[in-house]
């Protein structure tokens, strides 16, 4: 099943490829090597593990889905410091994920797991956009012209909603 190509992920590494040096780390989406494996015991059992935001062991999974497409698969994010609930369904597949970090990037999102209710107000502010540093702005707009993608506007009940539809993940 692993095996399976995820046209949208090699969409996002051919993407990475052709910007500027540190487009990734600008953004906080650092993807990982082939069959990669998490050394963190709360990483769910059975995903393939894509990127991290290269702190605090903070990483973004496909939820795999033997019934789906890999275009299907659904995005969890671990934060292995939140003890409490420490996996997140971020989008429901890759292009919604990449939605979601639009305005604030991905680093920033390992916040939701810890004060839900200030991170949602953070995403919810429309002009969030303008006060990105340079190579953010652009690598986020590289994304968002790639995947044809707007940023979510209703944030809290898309990210319940993502909750209820998949059901949390068990963990390693």
């Amino acid at each position: 099943m692993q095996s399976q190509t995820h046209e949208g992920l090699e969409q996002l590494k051919k993407l990475f490829d052709n910007l500027e040096y540190g487009a990734d780390e600008a953004v906080g989406l650092l993807l990982t090597t082939d069959r990669y494996q998490s050394p963190y015991e709360v990483t769910p059992a059975g995903v393939l593990v894509f990127a991290s935001t290269g702190g605090d062991g903070v990483h973004f999974s496909f939820l795999l889905d033997e019934t789906a497409e890999p275009e299907d698969w659904p995005v969890v994010m671990t934060v292995p410091m939140q003890f409490d609930r420490p996996n997140l369904v971020l989008g429901a597949n890759l292009r919604e994920f990449l939605a979601l970090g639009l305005r604030v990037g991905y680093f920033v999102l390992e916040q939701l797991a810890y004060d839900l209710d200030e991170m949602i107000g953070v995403l919810d502010r429309p002009q969030i956009a303008n006060e990105r540093p340079e190579l953010m702005a652009s690598t986020l707009d590289a994304i968002a012209t790639a995947y044809s993608i707007a940023p979510w506007e209703d944030h809290r009940r898309r990210l319940d909603w993502l909750q209820r539809a998949f059901p949390q993940p068990v963990e390693n």
